[in-house]
C-alpha cells in the first residue's frame, strides 16, 4: 500500500502527525503564544473560506499551529506557575489545600496536596493519619523542585511539572486539619484503591500482594526495589505498571462476563466502554491506560454504530484526544510505549507471519499450544522492534532476553490479574477467597523466580549508555533493511536502504573527532570526575575519586554508576583514589562491584580506617592491579591523552599526618589543552608541588579540597594560571566552602569559576586545541 492510499484510508494518521510536529516544533524554538495563537485563529478562518484545491494545505497549517498553540498555552500557564513557586523556595510557607493522594513508602509517607495554583508533595516520617479529602493547613519549608544534578539522571522537575506538582515540604506542622465530609470522584476512586490494596495484603500479603496491587490498581510502591531491577533488567518492567496489556486482559474478562448476563448487543457494548473507563479512573488514569480505553472504545463505538473501524485510525484517534488534553503526554515515556508497542505490533506482526515458512506461522499451526508460544514470541519481538529506541534512550540499556521473558511472564500476569478480579468478587467467601489467594500466591513465585533467572544470565540486557541521534537513525536504516530483505519483491529497494545504512555506519565513524570528555560530577561535599577517550583500541575511561560515602547516601551507588551507565561504561580502564578520605573514595566500591576495573592508582600513606581497609580488600580479591603513585611517575598508553603524577613524594608523604597534602597530582594533556587535578592538597602540599612550576602552567584546574580557605594559595594559582576553574562541593554544606578569598583569588588571575553546588555536573570537552563546555540537560 502507498503512502497516498495509506493516508486516504487512515486521514487521521497524517492529522496527529501534524499535531504532534507542532508540539514538538514549539517545544523545540518558543514561539510566543501570541503569534501562534494568531496563527491558529487566522488558519481555522481560512479553512471555512477556503476553496477545495487549496483546503488540504490550510488545515496542513492548522494542525501544525494547533499542536503549537495547544502546547504553547500550557506552557505559558506553566511558565507563570514556576515563576510563582520559584520565589516560595527555602521560604516558610503556610499552604491550605485538600490531600489528593496518600501513598506509604517503606520509610516515608507522601501526601499529595492539592492547592490553588497546582499541588506539592508532603513527606511525613510517620503517617498523619490523613485520607483523600482531608482539608488541612501545614506549615514548613518549601523546596523548590531540583533540575537533574548530573547526567544520565531523571528529571523529576520536568516530570512532576507537567502533572502540575511544583514543590515539596518535608515534616511541616500541621496547624489546621479538617476531616473530609463530602464526596468526589476522586475521593470515591482513591478510597476504592486503598480497600483493594487492603484486600490483597490481607488475603495474599508479602510481596505476591504487593504485585497484585500493581497488576490492579497501580499500587507498586511496596514491591522490593530488588524484584523490580530483575523486571527492569529482564526487560519485563513494563507489567508492573498498568498499561495496555492490563486493560486487554481486563477487557476479555468484562466481554466474558457482559455475555453471561446476556445484554443486548448495543447495551454490551457501552457496558464495555463504562467499565473500561471506571477502571482507567480507578488506576490512576495513567496515559498508557487511557491509550488503551480509548482505542476500545472507539473500536466498540463503531460496531455501535456498525461502521468498520479502520485501526490505523482508532490508534491515530486516540493519540490526537490525548494530546489535545494534554500536549505534554507527548513526553511521557508510557505513553511513548504504548503507541510504539501497539504502532510496531500492528504493523510488523502480520508482516513478520507472511515472511516466515508456512510451517513456522502462527495462524497456521494446529497445536494450540505450540501456536500460543509461536504468537507471543512474534507479539513480543514486534513490540520490541518499535519500543527498543525509547527503551534504549530512557533506560541506556537493550533487553536482550526480554522477548523471551515476556512469552513465560506475560501469561502468567494475565492469569494473575484474572484471580485478583475473581477475589474483588468472591474474597470475602472464606474457602474461595483462600483458595484464590493461594493460587496467586504460588505464581507470583513462579514470575519472580522467572524474572529473577532472566536477569541473572549474562548479557541479559547490554548497557549502551543514551544514544546519539545518530545511532536512532542507524537503528532505523537496520531495521528497514532487514525487514525488506524479508520479502522477495522488495529485495531491489532493500540494497538501497543497506546502503544507506552503511553510510550512517561508515560516515559517523570516519567524521568521529577525537573528543575528550571531562565530567566533574556533582556527588555533593566531596569528589568525583570522569574522564573519557577515545583511541585507537576504543573508548577508555578514568575515574579520578569516586565521591562521598555518608549515612544513607553513597555517591558511587547514586551518582557515580548511573552517570558511567549514562555513558555506556562498561569498564573502569583506571580509578585514581587522590587520597583515602570517605568524601573521596566512599564510592568506589560501588563503583568497582558494577564494573571491572583494570587498575588503581593510589597515594603513599600510613593512614588507616574501616572504610580504606575495605576497598583496599575489594581490590585485592579482585585481582586489580595496585599501584601507589609518586611524583614523577606517567603515561601514555591512552594516548592521544597524556598523565603525569606531579605530587606526592613518597618518602615525603609517608611523614604528613594531614593526608589532604599526600593527594595524588595528576595533570593530563591533550594536545594544546592540559587539565590539573589536585586532590585535597593544601598549603604544604601547594608550597611541594611549586617544584614543578615548569608544568602547572594549565588551562583547567580541579580546585583544591573543595575550595577551602587552606588550599589554592596564591603561588599556586599564580603558577597554574587557569583559564577555568572547577570547583567541587555540595549544596549549602556545613564547611560553608568554598571559601570566599579563594575564590577571589581565582577571580584575580581572570579564571571562570565553575561550581557544582551551583550548576550540577560540569561537563567539559576538548579536542586537544580548544576547551568548551557541553551541555547536558
Amino acid at each position: 500500500m502507498t503512502p497516498p492510499t495509506f493516508f486516504q484510508r487512515a486521514p487521521l494518521v497524517p492529522a496527529v502527525l501534524l499535531f504532534a510536529g507542532g508540539i514538538l516544533f514549539q517545544q523545540l524554538f518558543n514561539l510566543p503564544f501570541t503569534v501562534t495563537g494568531i496563527g491558529l485563529i487566522v488558519s481555522t478562518v481560512l479553512l471555512w473560506t477556503s476553496k477545495r484545491e487549496v483546503f488540504t494545505r490550510v488545515l496542513v497549517v492548522a494542525l501544525l499551529m494547533g499542536g503549537m498553540a495547544r502546547i504553547g498555552f500550557s506552557g505559558l500557564i506553566q511558565g507563570e506557575k514556576a515563576a510563582v513557586f520559584g520565589t516560595l523556595h527555602n521560604e516558610r510557607v503556610e499552604l491550605i489545600g485538600e490531600v489528593a493522594e496518600v501513598r506509604i513508602f517503606e520509610q516515608s509517607v507522601r501526601i499529595l496536596l492539592s492547592i490553588r495554583n497546582g499541588a506539592i508533595h508532603v513527606y511525613f516520617d510517620n503517617h498523619p493519619g490523613f485520607s483523600v479529602g482531608d482539608k488541612v493547613t501545614l506549615s514548613g519549608q518549601f523546596q523548590e523542585l531540583k533540575r537533574p544534578r548530573n547526567p544520565g539522571v531523571f528529571d523529576y522537575r520536568s516530570y512532576y511539572h507537567r502533572r502540575d506538582i511544583w514543590g515539596s515540604l518535608y515534616d511541616p506542622e500541621v496547624t489546621k486539619f479538617e476531616a473530609s465530609s463530602s464526596w468526589n470522584m476522586n475521593i470515591f476512586f482513591s478510597r476504592s484503591r486503598e480497600v483493594v490494596s487492603d484486600l490483597f495484603r490481607d488475603i495474599i500479603g508479602g510481596n505476591a500482594g504487593a504485585l497484585m496491587s500493581a497488576l490492579i490498581v497501580g499500587l507498586r510502591e511496596e514491591i522490593p526495589n530488588v524484584i523490580r531491577q530483575d523486571f527492569a533488567d529482564t526487560g519485563v518492567i513494563h507489567v508492573l505498571a498498568v498499561s495496555g496489556l492490563h486493560v486487554g486482559y481486563v477487557l476479555i474478562i468484562i466481554l466474558a462476563l457482559v455475555k453471561i448476563v446476556r445484554l443486548p448487543y448495543r447495551w454490551q457494548k457501552w457496558a464495555v466502554i463504562f467499565c473500561l473507563v471506571l477502571y482507567a479512573l480507578l488506576t490512576g488514569g495513567k496515559p498508557s491506560v487511557w491509550r488503551a480505553t480509548l482505542m476500545a472504545s472507539f473500536y466498540l463505538l463503531a460496531k455501535i454504530v456498525q461502521r468498520d473501524g479502520n485501526l490505523w485510525n482508532i490508534i491515530a484517534c486516540t493519540a490526537l484526544v490525548l494530546l489535545i488534553i494534554n500536549p505534554y503526554y507527548i513526553f511521557d515515556l508510557g505513553f511513548q510505549l504504548s503507541f510504539a508497542a501497539v504502532i510496531s505490533i500492528v504493523f510488523f506482526y502480520g508482516y513478520l507471519e507472511q515472511s516466515l515458512p508456512q510451517r513456522f506461522r502462527p495462524s497456521l499451526i494446529e497445536n494450540d499450544l505450540l501456536k500460543g508460544v509461536s504468537g507471543l514470541l512474534l507479539v513480543s519481538l514486534s513490540a520490541q522492534v518499535g519500543t527498543l529506541p525509547f527503551i534504549w534512550g530512557f533506560f541506556g540499556r537493550i533487553p536482550i532476553m526480554g522477548i523471551f521473558a515476556n512469552v513465560l511472564i506475560v501469561p502468567l500476569v494475565g492469569v494473575v490479574v484474572s484471580i485478583g478480579f475473581a477475589l474483588l468478587f468472591f474474597g470475602w467467601v472464606p474457602v474461595v477467597g483462600v483458595a484464590f489467594g493461594q493460587a496467586a500466591w504460588f505464581i507470583s513465585k513462579i514470575i519472580f523466580l522467572i524474572a529473577n533467572l532472566f536477569a541473572k544470565i549474562p548479557f541479559s540486557s547490554i548497557e549502551l549508555g543514551t544514544p546519539e541521534p545518530i545511532q536512532l537513525l542507524q537503528y532505523g536504516a537496520v531495521v528497514i533493511t532487514v525487514v525488506m530483505l524479508m520479502r522477495k519483491k522488495l529485495w531491489h529497494k532493500a540494497a538501497l536502504a543497506g546502503m544507506v545504512a552503511t553510510n550512517l555506519f561508515v560516515w559517523s565513524w570516519a567524521l568521529e573527532r577525537k573528543v575528550v570528555d571531562i565530567i566533574f560530577m556533582d556527588v555533593g561535599q566531596g569528589d568525583g570526575a570522569v574522564v573519557r577517550i577515545s583511541t585507537d583500541e576504543g573508548t577508555r575511561t578514568i575515574l579520578i575519586d569516586a565521591g562521598p560515602l555518608a549515612f544513607k547516601k553513597d555517591a558511587g551507588e547514586k551518582v557515580v554508576v548511573p552517570v558511567l551507565k549514562h555513558l555506556g561504561t562498561r569498564k573502569i580502564d583506571l580509578l585514581i583514589m587522590s587520597h583515602p578520605h570517605a568524601d573521596h573514595i566512599g564510592g568506589a566500591s560501588a563503583v568497582m562491584d558494577a564494573f571491572s576495573v583494570n587498575e588503581v592508582w593510589d597515594t603513599f600513606t600510613s593512614y588507616e580506617s574501616s572504610l580504606y581497609g575495605r576497598i583496599v580488600s575489594q581490590i585485592d580479591e579482585r585481582g586489580i592491579t595496585y599501584r601507589r603513585s609518586g611524583a614523577g611517575f606517567s603515561i601514555n598508553h591512552f594516548s592521544p591523552v597524556h598523565f603525569t603524577v606531579l605530587h606526592p613524594d613518597s618518602a615525603w608523604a609517608m611523614t604528613k599526618r594531614n593526608v589532604n597534602n599526600a593527594s595524588v597530582v595528576v595533570k593530563m594533556t591533550y594536545g594544546e589543552t592540559s587539565f590539573l587535578f589536585v586532590g585535597d592538597l593544601e598549603r604544604e602540599g601547594d608550597k611541594e608541588i611549586l617544584a614543578y612550576s615548569h608544568m602547572l602552567d594549565v588551562d583547567v584546574l580541579k580546585v583544591g579540597h573543595h575550595g577551602s580557605i587552606t588550599s589554592s594559595t596564591q603561588p599556586l594559582i599564580e603558577a597554574v594560571t587557569p583559564n577555568i576553574a572547577v570547583v567541587s562541593v555540595g549544596e549549602k554544606n556545613k564547611f560553608k566552602h568554598p571559601s570566599s578569598e579563594v575564590i577571589d583569588r581565582l577571580k584575580r588571575s581572570d579564571a571562570k569559576i565553575l561550581r557544582t553546588d551551583v550548576e550540577g555536573a560540569i561537563w567539559l570537552k576538548t579536542n586537544g586545541r580548544h576547551i568548551w563546555r557541553h551541555s547536558w540537560r
